[in-house]
């Protein structure tokens, strides 16, 4: 599959303590992301308009550092609570 052989620009953590919420950013982005245009990404025989399809659907970024202390704040509230 294409999937296979296309990398995609995604963000990456700026330390060795964020990695369980990258996960759960990546995996609510991908939950809540338009199931049948995603799907059109990973049908898409050529690279340039698999990455252009995803950047469309995800945006260049995705998600910012920002949001991922975002994240962060929100699961320590949820813990305290």
């Amino acid at each position: 599959p294409l999937l296979n052989q296309c990398f995609m620009s995604v963000p990456e953590q700026r330390n060795g303590c964020d990695c369980g919420v990258f996960i759960l950013e990546f995996m609510e982005r991908l939950l809540t992301a338009d199931f049948e245009k995603f799907s059109k990404v990973l049908r898409t025989e050529s690279v340039t308009e698999a990455r252009s399809e995803f950047n469309k659907l995800f945006g260049r970024k995705w998600f910012t550092q920002v949001d991922v202390a975002k994240k962060r704040h929100q699961i320590a509230c949820l813990v305290r609570d």
